[in-house]
């Protein structure tokens, strides 16, 4: 077995160099994703990375803050174990679309925390491979509730200030109906009349021109209200067919 023992030591030695660079790559790797971590944890806005599987795999501060729950409770778990089922759905749809066009993709959708509480969110994800081809799914995720509430009250209030306008369009037509024509027949009264042949003869002086008056009388009216009445003769009459 003494000839075996120079090879067995080498075998040893190099195992050990094996493990200590395998222990060192590790170590390299987990300072990378401390630095990672400590980058994406000064970004105010939720970050989230997602595996082929969907599921997180790096997160930061933001996120968890945002959703109401711990980081060790968020990573390695996807979307459907932890939002409402529709709004899983919502998202996994937009992360397939993205997976498959290979492509940047922005969305508008709503999440609930972990009160209850929803928020309406723009949501942008892009693709990245690692140095080993891996895909991963980086989104970023910024928190528009308030302006949707802000758009949702100036559409309120321009639909109120165009009812408000319709309406006193409305009242000023009422008006100018009352003012301006006869209850009975609905026909233009004498304040209109007076207000019309001033501005014909005013046009008319203008541009050196004539305008003509056509007066008509119904003779006997006056008999059917003295001998029907007012009510009678206030009645509108009927259209012939």
């Amino acid at each position: 077995w003494i000839p075996l023992v120079p090879p067995l030591i080498a075998l040893v030695v190099s195992a050990i160099a094996i493990i200590s660079h395998i222990a060192h790559l590790e170590g390299e790797l987990q300072k990378s994703k401390e630095f990672l971590n400590s980058v994406i944890n000064t970004i105010p806005d939720p970050i989230f990375v997602k595996d082929k599987d969907y599921r997180w795999v790096v997160l930061n501060e933001a996120y968890c803050q945002f959703l109401g729950h711990p980081k060790e409770k968020l990573l390695e778990k996807t979307e459907e174990e932890i939002l409402p089922t529709h709004q899983a759905s919502e998202f996994k749809a937009q992360d397939d679309l993205a997976f498959a066009t290979s492509s940047e993709q922005e969305s508008e959708g709503e999440i609930t925390n972990a009160d209850g509480q929803p928020y309406t969110v723009a949501m942008k994800r892009t693709l990245h491979k690692d140095g080993a081809g891996t895909l991963f799914l980086v989104g970023i995720i910024h928190d528009i509730t308030h302006h949707k509430r802000r758009e949702e009250e100036l559409r309120r209030t321009a639909a109120e200030l165009s009812q408000t306008n319709a309406e006193l369009r409305q009242g000023r037509d009422n008006w100018r109906q009352v003012a301006y024509h006869d209850p009975l027949t609905d026909l233009p009264n004498r304040k209109l009349f007076q207000e019309r042949l001033i501005e014909a003869v005013e046009w008319a002086e203008s541009n050196d021109k004539i305008v003509a008056l056509l007066f008509l009388d119904l003779d006997g009216f006056k008999t059917i209200n003295d001998t029907y009445g007012h009510v009678v003769g206030d009645l509108k009459p009927s259209r012939s067919r």
